[in-house]
């Protein structure tokens, strides 16, 4: 049905759009001041699980599936290489949704793939995390995931966010996503 749509372009081919005072206001909303930031830095720490990853989101703008999808072979000490993301299946019963599965996706085109250089706070972050990790003892499985659940496998994408709702309610920050924190 979409056969010989073709989609407008800007008046002068610059691609440069912009946006009126209410839609940014509304962006503005799903976001921490740089206060706010500090504040929430400085009471992370007590929860092993979801704590590291939410600093490593704030301090490099990964999508969460992005951080929740690497491993150690993704890290050479002072970057990371982004190749996959987990996601939420679909698993159908009789053509239906059943459930979901979390699932590790390959990205979709070579352009996808990215290296990103990590500031030394994120470089710090994970030579500790990958230390803690080597020294869990059984019933940890460790599947070489940066950002695991207690038994090594891929961590549940609601987990941090819970515990950022629970951060913003102590600290009385206002709600933001976990994308917001990018």
């Amino acid at each position: 049905p979409m056969k010989g749509l073709k989609l407008p372009s800007a008046p002068d081919n610059s691609r440069k759009y912009s946006l009126d005072e209410e839609e940014v206001a509304i962006l503005q909303e799903n976001v921490f001041s740089a206060k706010e930031q500090e504040l929430l830095l400085s009471s992370l720490g007590s929860n092993w699980i979801s704590d590291p990853l939410i600093h490593f989101i704030l301090g490099t703008g990964l999508r969460i599936g992005e951080a929740l999808a690497l491993t150690r072979m993704d890290y050479d000490g002072s970057s990371i290489m982004i190749r996959k993301s987990l996601q939420r299946e679909p698993i159908y019963v009789d053509h239906e949704i059943d459930h979901y599965d979390l699932v590790m996706a390959e990205v979709k085109t070579t352009n996808a793939v990215w290296k990103i250089p990590l500031p030394l706070k994120m470089i710090v972050l994970l030579d500790k995390r990958i230390n803690e990790i080597k020294h869990m003892e059984q019933p940890y499985k460790d599947q070489s995931l940066l950002f695991p659940d207690e038994m090594g496998s891929p961590m549940d994408d609601k987990r941090p966010l819970r515990r950022l709702k629970a951060l913003e309610k102590e600290l009385k920050l206002p709600g933001v996503t976990i994308h917001g924190l990018r």
